[in-house]
């Protein structure tokens, strides 16, 4: 019934949006006249919301890249400061799952300068450097690698300070990152307590190896 339909009724709003949800509720998400739909939807009626929209039913379908490219073009159709920093966190989480790593530090980046009261960009942040402390890439041997545990347990630290209900979660991770990080001994013998090393890769930060 919308397949004849659609021609007559491409531009209009209204009939798109009913055709979108009745199609939904029938279970017919994953049809391509469905994919089709809503996107001539946002064509006639783009919104933030609906590029999310489309980007995850695209994910869904595997196509990542043209998925990222509906992200983007909802971040920038968002001009509400607080909805556009909490879209900037769903964006960066995202690129985060995706492995992006520097895209996904610049969305979260972005959040924290519209909302400085949120920690919670910090936390994922926080997470990234975690998950690659294992990485070559990061560090030359195996003590300047585990360093990375270390910048993740500060960039941690910068959650409760500007929101103190994290504080409980935040004292969680940095226990976990400093627990994986080079303990007294592997300090010593590296000879390298307080000196400032450089963390490459993605990353880029440098951090000072606390003192054995």
């Amino acid at each position: 019934m919308y397949t004849k339909d659609f021609e007559s009724h491409k531009n209009d709003s209204i009939w798109l949006k009913r055709a979108v949800s009745r199609l939904y509720l029938k279970d017919c998400s994953s049809a391509d006249f469905y994919e089709m739909i809503v996107k001539q939807y946002d064509t006639v009626s783009p919104s933030a919301d609906t590029k999310v929209f489309i980007a995850t039913m695209l994910f869904a379908k595997g196509k990542d890249e043209e998925a990222f490219r509906y992200l983007e073009e909802a971040y920038k159709l968002e001009t509400r400061p607080y909805k556009k920093s909490n879209l900037a966190i769903r964006i960066g989480v995202i690129y985060k799952q995706k492995n992006r790593y520097v895209t996904a530090r610049n969305y979260l980046l972005d959040a924290l300068k519209l909302n400085p009261s949120n920690g919670k960009p910090h936390l994922v942040i926080a997470q990234m450097y975690s998950d690659s402390a294992k990485d070559t890439n990061c560090g030359k041997d195996n003590f300047h690698q585990r360093a990375v545990y270390w910048l993740a347990a500060e960039e941690a630290k910068k959650a409760s300070r500007i929101d103190p209900t994290l504080q409980k979660y935040v004292r969680q991770s940095q226990d976990n990152y400093l627990a994986m990080a080079p303990g007294k001994d592997k300090i010593f013998l590296s000879g390298l307590g307080g000196e400032t090393i450089q963390i490459k890769c993605w990353i880029n930060r440098s951090i000072v190896v606390p003192k054995p």
